[in-house]
């Protein structure tokens, strides 16, 4: 132990010094490889027609699917947000009763599979045929619609995933605005500031910086949810998938396209979580050098590295 303090004793100087050599290092990068080259060769030697995967990849429907799968996922998540904000703040009101709601809400959500809930919205016409509002003055109905023409495949989804989504994201705005420091917050009451203006003008804008690396966190794991929503026959990219291979029971190489278009989608999110949480530190007081859109995608996947000894 003590010769391995004055290594690094002598390494932080500058100088000689006794190298170590770490040989778990190439032991386990062997490992490693073994295990891809026989992965490689089971599905090699496995009868996959691995020329049908380009042509389901480009096909008209699973585009549309990789469409439909990135609207869903951008607006499940925006609702999300938006009702987790303002349930957050409801969390941290000091009124008990929208305390109470708020926990109650997301204690509920946060135990309900995504699965579960779709079906549930989806099938709700079995049992709610028509959706009526009365009016109160006339004595008629303000609003009276089919159940079927307002709870399509898409606003199922739609609704199952905010409601879940949002538990979650209760959550990480709440604990991103606990981790301000108390310090500022005591500044701005001393500046006269109401509870509102410290909620705008210094919470929030601080607390973004906590908020932002689960929230993309999120985002990722929604664009995947979306698979679920195939069970309700909602085009996205696994139901796609599913319809092309149904033709002809190819069913392995169209699987493979949708999981090609997952890995470019999640690529893609993952590069801009880190460009976007690179900019906020920049902008919260770091390093003012900006790192750009391509040093950002290498760091975020750390394709290059440097070990320094």
């Amino acid at each position: 132990m003590k010769s391995m303090v004055n290594d690094d004793l002598k390494r932080s100087l500058g100088l000689p010094h006794k190298s170590i050599v770490h040989w778990s290092r190439p032991i386990v990068a062997l490992l490693v490889l073994l295990l891809i080259v026989l992965v490689i060769m089971l599905f090699w030697r496995a009868k996959i027609n691995y020329g049908a995967v380009p042509k389901y990849f480009v096909a008209p429907l699973m585009l549309e699917g990789v469409w439909n799968a990135i609207k869903l996922a951008l607006l499940a998540q925006t609702l999300a947000i938006v009702v987790g904000a303002v349930l957050a703040v409801m969390r941290l009101s000091s009124n008990s009763v929208s305390r109470s709601i708020a926990s109650v809400y997301v204690w509920f959500w946060r135990a309900v599979p995504v699965l579960v809930s779709l079906l549930i919205w989806f099938n709700l016409a079995l049992v709610l045929q028509r959706i009526q509002i009365p009016d109160p003055f006339s004595g008629g109905l303000l609003v009276d619609l089919n159940t079927n023409d307002i709870l399509t495949p898409f606003v199922a989804a739609l609704i199952a995933l905010t409601l879940n989504e949002s538990a979650y994201m209760a959550e990480i705005i709440r604990a991103g605005i606990m981790g301000v420091d108390p310090g500022q917050l005591e500044a701005a009451r001393a500046l006269g500031m109401s509870s509102d203006q410290t909620l705008r003008r210094v919470t929030l804008p601080q607390a973004t910086r906590l908020i932002i690396p689960p929230t993309s966190n999120e985002l990722i794991n929604m664009i995947k949810e979306t698979s679920l929503v195939s069970v309700i026959s909602y085009i996205e990219i696994t139901e796609a998938a599913n319809r092309l291979s149904a033709a002809n029971l190819d069913i392995i190489p169209a699987l493979f396209a949708a999981v090609v278009w997952y890995l470019i989608l999640v690529t893609i999110a993952t590069f801009f979580q880190r460009w976007i949480e690179d900019r906020t530190n920049n902008a919260g007081g770091g390093s003012q050098q900006k790192k750009s859109l391509m040093r950002a995608l290498l760091d975020s996947y750390n394709w290059f590295s440097v070990v320094k000894r």
